[in-house]
């Protein structure tokens, strides 16, 4: 359209509206959307007062929640203690309550009864009460078992004394308690019968010989 016929067209008093242009703002932001930012894409925030919209999208968000780390383990089950013999902790406390029953009986050679027993006949007695067989004389009995170090002694062990002070065994006891450096054992003298002396006593100290576990 030339020109002249624009004003001639507005002298006549004649609107026109062009049509079609390309030139529009809101055409130049549909053409070139892909090149609008992301904070020009943010949503405008309220005025003061009013409460922002929630979008549909923000509705059904589900929260990820951050891994719970396995719980370390400082150990195996292999490194705990084995738990104790129930059986052989009620077995010494058999044997050990039977031997203490016979408490001043009297000492008889050869005797395994009420009436009188000597040193290996009441060991014997003691351990029969717990269903186990021991060697009939104190020499025997020493052979018997696992060796058990003096500073090692636990009640049940059975100690062995020389009762003459020489290198020959004669005379056995059996541990009854240990305590703050004591160790107590029960036995037939033949002065005195069925008794409970103190290992860290000086006669008995000086014979004694050694100890095992039957």
């Amino acid at each position: 359209m030339k020109l002249s016929t624009v004003i001639l067209l507005l002298a006549s008093g004649t609107m026109i509206t062009l049509v079609g242009s390309g030139c529009s703002p809101k055409a130049t932001a549909s053409k070139y959307s892909y090149l609008i930012t992301e904070r020009q894409q943010a949503r405008p925030t309220p005025p003061p007062g009013v409460q922002p919209q929630i979008r549909q999208e923000e509705t059904n968000a589900v929260a990820v929640e951050a891994p719970v780390p396995a719980p370390i383990r400082t150990g195996s089950l292999d490194a705990l203690p084995p738990r104790p013999n129930r059986r052989r902790f009620r077995q010494q406390e058999i044997i050990i309550s039977t031997a203490k029953s016979y408490l001043g009986t009297p000492y008889r050679y050869g005797g395994m009864s009420r009436l009188g027993v000597d040193c290996s006949g009441l060991i014997c007695l003691a351990y029969q009460a717990a269903n186990q067989s021991l060697p009939r004389t104190s020499k025997a009995m020493s052979e018997y078992g696992t060796d058990v170090r003096k500073e090692q002694l636990q009640p049940g062990n059975l100690v062995f004394f020389d009762s003459k002070n020489g290198q020959n065994i004669n005379h056995v006891g059996m541990v009854v308690a240990t305590a703050q450096g004591t160790t107590e054992f029960i036995h037939a003298t033949s002065s005195s019968g069925v008794r409970i002396d103190r290992l860290e006593d000086p006669y008995w100290s000086r014979r004694y010989r050694k100890a095992v576990s039957p």
